[in-house]
C-alpha cells in the first residue's frame, strides 16, 4: 500500500510530531477531525472558554519526496485554528507556517510578535530518488529556534530560524525571510499570498545538498561541498472559500526554485517544482 506522511500541522496550536500512516488510516483520521468537531463542541466547554471559535479540518499536500526530487508524495495535515475568545491570547500568540515552523509569540506589542519557534523535519531516505542511492538515509527530528513577525494589515513580514536538535546529528538549520498579505476578496473568499527566501547554514547545505568523498565512491556522484547561503525562493497563493455556513474549502499552490549551490548540487533532479494543497475545514463556537 502506498504511504502517506501524516504531519500534525496547526494554524494556531502546537501538535505532536508526525508519524507515517497508510493512506486509508491517515485519511480516516484527518476527516474525523472535521466531522467530529460539532459533536464535541459542548464537551470542550470545560477546557476552552465559551465563545472561542474553533476550526477543525484536513488538508492533503502534494510535494516532492525531497528537495530537488522529481518523484512526488502526499502529506496529510490536520487544520486546527482558534479565534474569538482565544484560550492562548492571554499569554502567547501562535503563528504556524507549517509543521517545520511554529512560532510561539511570547512578546506581542501592537503588530509585532516574537518568541521561540518549534517544528519537525521529515527524514530523507535513499529510495526517495535515484540520485540518492548510496548517500545513506537522513533522520528527521525536532527543530527549535525563534521567530519575529510584524503585521501592517493586510500585509506582514516574518523572519525565523530553526535548527534540528534530534535525529540526524549536525543536520543544520534554515533562516526564512517571508513577506505576504491576507486579502478579503469577497464575503466568502480570502486570498493569502506570500514570497519568501530560505538560507541554509553550512551543516544544512552539506547534509541535504552535499556529497562527501565516501558518498561519491558509493553513489558514483561527483564530490560536492556547498557553502552556506541562499537555498530557495518561494512564491505561493492560497484561496479559502466558504461555500456553506461554517464550511471552507482550501486550495493553494507554491512555486519553489532552488538557488546557488542548492541548484548546482548533484543530488538535485529538478531545480524548480510546485507544491499543491487542498483541504476542507469546519468551524464551530464553544458553548453554542
Amino acid at each position: 500500500m502506498s504511504q502517506l506522511k501524516f504531519a500534525a500541522t496547526t494554524a494556531n496550536a502546537v501538535a505532536a510530531p508526525p508519524a507515517r500512516l497508510s493512506c486509508v488510516s491517515a485519511g480516516a483520521m484527518l476527516l474525523g477531525l472535521a466531522f467530529a468537531g460539532s459533536a464535541s463542541a459542548t464537551d470542550l466547554g470545560g477546557i476552552i472558554p465559551p465563545g472561542t471559535t474553533v476550526t477543525l479540518g484536513a488538508q492533503a499536500i502534494v510535494q516532492p519526496k525531497y528537495e530537488g526530487g522529481k518523484d512526488y508524495e502526499v502529506t496529510g495535515a490536520p487544520i486546527i485554528k482558534f479565534s474569538g475568545a482565544n484560550p492562548f491570547s492571554s499569554f502567547l500568540k501562535v503563528d504556524a507556517r507549517n509543521i517545520n515552523d511554529i512560532g510561539l509569540g511570547l512578546l506581542n506589542v501592537g503588530g509585532f510578535s516574537a518568541g521561540p519557534a518549534l517544528g519537525y523535519r521529515f527524514d530523507r531516505e535513499e529510495d526517495d530518488g535515484r540520485l540518492l542511492r548510496g548517500l545513506g538515509d537522513i533522520d528527521g527530528g525536532f527543530l527549535v529556534g525563534g521567530f519575529a513577525r510584524y503585521d501592517f494589515n493586510p500585509a506582514y513580514v516574518r523572519v525565523s530560524y530553526l535548527t534540528q536538535v534530534s535525529g540526524e546529528e549536525d543536520a543544520g538549520g534554515i533562516l526564512r525571510i517571508q513577506g505576504g498579505a491576507d486579502i478579503v476578496a469577497g464575503p466568502q473568499l480570502v486570498l493569502r499570498g506570500f514570497a519568501a527566501v530560505e538560507f541554509g547554514d553550512d551543516d544544512y547545505m552539506q547534509t541535504y545538498f552535499g556529497v562527501t568523498a565516501a558518498q561519491a565512491a558509493r553513489s558514483g556522484l561527483t564530490r560536492f561541498t556547498p557553502e552556506a547561503g541562499a537555498k530557495s525562493f518561494h512564491l505561493g497563493l492560497t484561496a479559502e472559500y466558504e461555500f456553506a455556513p461554517t464550511w471552507t474549502l482550501i486550495a493553494g499552490a507554491e512555486y519553489v526554485g532552488l538557488l546557488d549551490d542548492a541548484a548546482d548540487s548533484p543530488v538535485v533532479e529538478e531545480e524548480n517544482y510546485v507544491i499543491g494543497r487542498i483541504g476542507l475545514s469546519k468551524r464551530f463556537t464553544i458553548g453554542r
